[in-house]
């Protein structure tokens, strides 16, 4: 089983219909400000931008426009169209609106926003009613990718070529939205891997061992990520190993570039490689033996599977096939995590995944690497 990552559908016209908006000035003393607020946001606006937290909603080859006249809005994409009221509401900070479908069910596609200029660009960021009426409107940040029910707009005027600054300014957004993207496609790669982790030990009775081992010498030939390709959707690439040879023989040395994408960690990985950081500990206490694995049932009568590592982003990367793994020695120094955010992730025996803060403390990680340490875990930010 693996768990989809992939981006949403190109920017869909029902999503242009929740810009059509709708809503009222409160108090003729701010009619004035109303009137200075409307007139920043008359004109027709290219979308140059449109996310649902890191996801790109625009399509590659069209982009919608957005024209402000007096008090009515129209959203268009190609031959489609919406048009609807339109007015500024400046009794809240920061300017908000509503903006709603025409529906004949009360607060049907009904969705409320915030708005603001800067660097001669328009945003627009909007969620459904229901969410804002349980917390309220949240403050514009075009770079809070958190959500993942509003809706964020970035438009220019008609026909206006970008400015330095507004490159600028788009290129840092975008490359911080790219390495969100980034950390939450490792993140689900990881989950992956322990939830294959999972299956192979309901099916075995017990985790893969660290390494496939020579059955006569004990000499490891192969890794445990081999061993669990049927569970990550590559039995084929499975079959074809010859699990009698080393990962460096001529024959299996082949099918190392062949590394399947849930081992590649796009915080770190380049196109094309063949080494993983996704590794384990082994021995002394870990949860893995070099020749041998646990039962989930044996882990958790000890420390827990929810308390005993499995899986970790390591920052030195290894060829995915190679058994090399980390030998722990609770008396020596750890090897490095992966910290590319100022952050890295672990599995756990029960499948789950969770992400730590960098620099973490090396004796609070040790008692979560050792199964049968009999220690209290303490709190990890």
């Amino acid at each position: 089983m693996i768990m989809s990552s992939h981006r949403l559908n190109p920017f869909p016209v029902l999503a242009l219909g929740l810009m059509a908006v709708a809503f009222g000035v409160v108090g003729h003393t701010r009619l004035a400000q109303a009137q200075n607020a409307k007139d920043d946001l008359q004109g027709k606006w290219n979308v140059i931008v449109a996310n649902q937290g890191y996801k790109d909603l625009l399509s590659k080859t069209e982009a919608p426009t957005i024209q402000i006249h007096e008090r009515r809005v129209t959203l268009a994409l190609a031959s489609t169209s919406i048009t609807g009221p339109f007015q500024v509401d400046v009794t809240k900070k920061p300017n908000q609106f509503e903006m709603a479908l025409f529906s004949f069910q009360p607060n049907t596609n009904v969705w409320r926003g915030t708005y603001k200029t800067e660097n001669g660009l328009l945003h627009l960021y909007a969620e459904p009613k229901a969410v804002i009426a349980e917390e309220g409107a949240r403050r514009f940040d075009p770079f809070d990718f958190n959500s993942t029910t509003g809706v964020t707009l970035i438009l220019k005027p008609e026909g206006a070529p970008l400015t330095l600054t507004q490159e600028r300014y788009l290129q840092e957004r975008q490359e911080r939205l790219d390495a969100i993207e980034r950390s939450l496609i490792a993140l689900n790669n990881l989950k992956n891997i322990a939830l294959a982790m999972v299956i192979y030990e309901g099916t075995y009775g017990a985790f893969p061992a660290a390494a496939i081992c020579d059955k006569k010498t004990g000499k490891p030939l192969l890794s445990w990520r081999v061993s669990i390709l049927p569970y990550i959707e590559e039995g084929a690439l499975y079959k074809q190993f010859k699990m009698d040879e080393p990962w460096d023989s001529e024959h299996n040395l082949k099918l190392a570039k062949n590394m399947p994408k849930v081992y590649f960690n796009p915080k770190a990985n380049k196109p094309g490689d063949d080494k993983t950081h996704y590794r384990l500990f082994y021995g002394k206490g870990a949860a893995f033996e070099l020749n041998k694995g646990f039962s989930m049932g044996a882990i958790a009568s000890m420390d827990g599977v929810s308390n005993t590592l499995t899986v970790v982003e390591a920052e030195e990367p290894v060829v995915w096939t190679n058994p090399n793994e980390f030998a722990f020695d609770p008396t020596k120094a750890l090897p490095k995590m992966l910290s590319v955010d100022g952050k890295f992730s672990a599995a756990f025996c029960d499948g789950s995944v969770r992400t730590f803060k960098m620099p973490i403390d090396q004796e609070i990680l040790k008692l979560l690497i050792q199964r049968n340490d009999g220690k209290p875990i303490p709190q990890v930010p």
